[in-house]
């Protein structure tokens, strides 16, 4: 029995190539930015079984990640913007 002859349907099919995305490709995913601004909600929520004296310290927690979030996504806005006027169009 040769190693081609022992192979299964599954590993014939992790060899077999795929089409390349390219840079140009909309290719959804989860964004740094967005993970942030919805990891503030954990604090809120930690808010309502918590004992009242955190709640001052979380809610600080929660605008604080809501503040970096925001910016992260600025940043990337403006990278997305110098890049489309940077990429020649078709």
């Amino acid at each position: 029995m040769s190693v081609q002859d022992s192979m299964t349907s599954s590993e014939s099919e992790l060899e077999t190539p795929r089409p390349v995305a390219h840079a140009e490709d909309e290719i959804p995913r989860m964004e740094p930015w967005l993970w942030v601004l919805l990891s503030a909600l954990a604090p809120v929520l930690l808010a309502f079984v918590l004992p009242r004296a955190m709640m001052g310290l979380l809610f600080g927690v929660s605008g604080l990640l809501l503040l970096v979030g925001l910016v992260l996504f600025v940043a990337h806005e403006r990278r997305n913007r110098q890049s489309r006027s940077a990429s020649p169009r078709s």
